[in-house]
C-alpha cells in the first residue's frame, strides 16, 4: 500500500473512531434522561452536517486525484452504475419488511409507528434554511458514509488483510457510529451494515452498498410527517418512553 493509501486508511479509521464515540456519548446522555444536543447546536445542525460532508467529499476528491484510491479499491460494481445503484435501493424493502417482522414478534412493533421521527427529533433543525442545509448534507452523506464505512474499512481492508474480524469490527463502529439515535434502533443498525456489507463485497459493489443508503437516508424522511403525529398522540398517552 502506498504512503496515501495509507494515510487514507488512517483518515478513514479516526474519522469513523471519532463518529461512533460522539453518538455513544449522546446515547449515555439520552438514557440519562438528558437532552442529546443543546438548542443551540441543533439551531445550527444542518449547516455543521453540510460543512463535515463537504469536508469528506473534498478528501475523496483530493485522494482519488492524486492516485489514492480507484473504484475497485472501494468496491468495482460488475454491473452498470445505475442498475447498480438500483438494485442496492431495491435491496432496502427487504430489509424493512424483515426488521419489521421481527420488531413485531418481539414485541416492538409500536416503536416501528415513531422510529423515523423519534430517532432523529434531538437532531433534526427547526429552521427552512437549516432544514436545506441538512437535505444538501443527507445526499452527500451515502457517497461519503459508505467510502468510509464500506469502502475504506470493509471492501479495501478486506482484500488487503482478508480477515472476517475486521469486517465484524466495521459493522461494530457502524452501527455505534448511529447509537445517538434511539436504543430500540440499534438493531435495525446492525441488520443495515450486515446488508451493506454485503452489497460492498458482492457484484453490485459501493455502488449497490450507496444505492441502499440512499434508500435508507430518503424512507425515514418520508414517514417523518406522520411518524412525529403518532409520537406525539403516544407521548400524550403515555405509551411511549423518550429513551426506549
Amino acid at each position: 500500500m502506498t504512503p496515501l493509501g495509507i494515510a487514507q486508511l488512517v483518515y478513514a479509521g479516526v474519522s469513523a473512531s471519532m463518529s461512533a464515540i460522539s453518538a455513544l456519548w449522546m446515547l449515555v446522555h439520552r438514557l440519562r434522561g438528558k437532552p442529546v444536543v443543546r438548542p443551540s447546536l441543533r439551531a445550527t445542525a444542518g449547516r455543521r452536517l453540510l460543512f463535515q460532508q463537504i469536508v469528506i467529499v473534498s478528501v475523496m476528491a483530493l485522494t482519488w486525484y492524486a492516485g489514492g484510491w480507484t473504484l475497485a479499491d472501494v468496491g468495482a460494481s460488475e454491473i452498470h452504475p445505475l442498475l447498480a445503484l438500483m438494485a442496492g435501493a431495491l435491496s432496502y424493502i427487504p430489509l424493512i419488511w424483515l426488521t419489521g417482522l421481527l420488531y413485531t414478534i418481539a414485541g416492538y412493533a409500536h416503536l416501528l409507528a415513531t422510529m423515523p421521527f423519534d430517532s432523529l427529533r434531538e437532531i433534526y433543525p427547526r429552521s427552512p434554511r437549516q432544514k436545506c442545509m441538512f437535505a444538501l448534507a443527507l445526499a452527500l452523506n451515502p457517497i461519503t458514509e459508505e467510502w468510509i464505512f464500506r469502502g475504506i474499512l470493509v471492501s479495501s481492508l478486506y482484500a488487503l488483510t482478508g480477515s472476517s474480524w475486521l469486517l465484524a469490527a466495521a459493522i461494530v463502529v457502524s452501527v455505534a457510529a448511529h447509537s445517538y439515535q434511539k436504543p430500540s434502533t440499534l438493531p435495525f443498525h446492525v441488520a443495515f451494515a450486515l446488508l451493506a456489507c454485503c452489497l460492498v463485497l458482492s457484484p453490485l459493489g459501493y455502488l449497490g452498498a450507496v444505492g441502499m443508503h440512499m434508500a435508507g437516508d430518503i424512507y425515514p424522511l418520508a414517514k417523518m410527517r406522520g411518524a412525529f403525529h403518532r409520537w406525539k398522540a403516544m407521548t400524550r398517552a403515555g405509551g411511549l418512553r423518550t429513551t426506549g
